[in-house]
């Protein structure tokens, strides 16, 4: 498993339980991913995700230089265009940045010994998806959408805003990973229906695969006051008064 961001959003989540359940069904997953602070934040990959076999790239120092970019390691950038934050709009990376991108995560796939697995899960659309066809290219690669790649890609295609400089050739970039996975795994029917004709993709390729999440980490919390007999068990369920039946409904 693989993904260039430290831990911060939707796809971190779904990327731990992911992994936590991996091995009930005979699989050893490894995770290659971002970090950004000390051990105890939660943007910290070894804190995040924990109980994990995680190799993490520590973005810490990377994020105070005055080009992150430029850093080593090199900080990630962002499918976000955010003026004053770090991480650059990939739209915006040049060629020359983005070759160095790729030199770096193919030797990070090297080190957690992507030639040696069975299958490369590479979430989003990065230059991970780039390195792992470069000096991988016999290692089947399964590619996960969670969403913020298709909004820049649908972006681009509505016209790019001023100063993604380089948003055709991203866009380019991301269509070609999309076609060179095995399967592409995406989060509601709506994006099934969706992503074949934005990325060009054959639409068997394309498998809905919904957001679940851990029933370990949830439990029931003592009453810490009275709860109304006429409050919602919606309301009881947010508050943590009591937890509501219909609430805890598994994933199909």
């Amino acid at each position: 498993m693989a993904v260039s961001f430290f831990p911060r959003g939707g796809s971190a989540q779904v990327m731990r339980y992911l992994a936590r359940s991996l091995p009930e069904f005979g699989w050893r997953p490894r995770l290659l991913t971002g970090s950004l602070g000390p051990k105890g934040e939660p943007s910290n990959a070894e804190t995040f995700y924990a109980g994990i076999d995680v190799r993490a790239v520590d973005y810490t120092g990377s994020a105070s230089e005055a080009d992150p970019l430029a850093a080593d390691p090199p900080f990630q950038p962002s499918y976000e265009d955010r003026p004053d934050a770090p991480d650059r709009v990939y739209a915006a990376v040049d060629d020359e940045t983005f070759e160095r991108l790729v030199a770096f995560w193919s030797d990070r796939l090297e080190e957690a010994g992507a030639a040696d697995v069975d299958v490369l899960h590479l979430n989003h659309l990065t230059p991970i998806n780039e390195a792992a066809a470069r000096s991988f290219p016999d290692v089947p690669a399964v590619g996960h959408l969670h969403g913020t790649e298709l909004l820049m890609l649908g972006a681009i295609e509505q016209g790019p805003p001023e100063g993604w400089t380089h948003a055709t050739e991203w866009a380019q970039r991301m269509r070609g990973w999309a076609r060179r996975c095995e399967r592409l795994l995406v989060l509601s029917p709506d994006a099934v229906e969706r992503v074949p004709d934005l990325l060009g993709v054959d639409a068997e390729r394309v498998v809905w695969a919904p957001n679940g999440f851990e029933p370990a980490s949830f439990d029931r919390r003592p009453v810490t006051g009275r709860a109304s007999d006429t409050e919602s068990p919606t309301r009881r369920c947010r508050t943590g008064r009591r937890r509501s039946a219909t609430a805890a409904t598994p994933p199909r």
